[in-house]
């Protein structure tokens, strides 16, 4: 493995640093559907986040989705489409996906997504 020299270092720490500060854009917006008593899981709902967000920050934030329960696919493939990065719970969307070797997960992902569309 190799090591990364000092500079390179301190530039990831502080890119890294720059990225998650809670008090300087771009903030991070994460939105969740699906909990009880919380926003639905209707495309209405998912664009009128969408609308709120750009309408408080503009473009100095980024958007991440999570959907709870059986409509996180559809979703997260809403949000994919808005420019939103996505984040699913497989065990809970297909059931549990466990590879042989962390080679083969991605295949075995492919193939649940595949699975959840019809």
């Amino acid at each position: 493995m190799a090591r990364a020299s000092s500079s390179n270092a301190t530039t990831l720490a502080t890119c890294t640093t720059s990225l998650i500060s809670p008090n300087e854009p771009p903030f991070l917006v994460q939105s969740v559907f699906g909990i009880l008593g919380g926003i639905g899981t209707h495309a209405e709902d998912v664009m009128h986040m969408r609308r709120t967000a750009d309408r408080l920050f503009g473009a100095d934030y980024r958007w991440s989705v999570l959907g709870a329960g059986r409509m996180q696919m559809p979703i997260a493939a809403m949000a994919a489409a808005m420019g939103a990065h996505v984040r699913v719970g497989w065990k809970t969307a297909c059931g549990s996906v466990k590879a042989s070797s962390p080679a083969a997960t991605p295949s075995r992902s492919a193939g649940c997504a595949a699975s959840s569309k019809g």
